[in-house]
């Protein structure tokens, strides 16, 4: 996984890939005075702080940041999830549906 965020005067540029995954995305001035932004720079800084992540098997994980939180997230998810594909609604159980 890779995440790269860059300030550029007016706009921050971030980039985001993970396996065959990539998102780009361009924020610009007007987001960056919106109340919604300075709410997500509260959390940042609350989660720029030491997080400990407890995972089902009990295992502790202390993070010094949010790209080590998320990247410790996204192991646990890789390891946990069973993903199925169906062709059509015909295949599914009713209880997936």
């Amino acid at each position: 996984m890779n995440i790269n965020i860059e300030i550029i005067n007016n706009y921050i540029k971030i980039n985001f890939n993970y396996k065959k995954f990539s998102y780009n995305k361009i924020i610009d001035n007007n987001f960056i005075n919106n109340y919604k932004y300075k709410n997500i720079i509260k959390i940042k800084n609350i989660l720029n702080n030491k997080l400990i992540i407890k995972d089902k098997k009990n295992n502790i994980y202390i993070t010094n940041n949010i790209k080590e939180f998320i990247n410790i997230i996204i192991k646990n998810i890789d390891n946990n999830i069973n993903i199925q594909r169906y062709k059509g609604l015909g295949e599914m159980n009713p209880n997936q549906l």
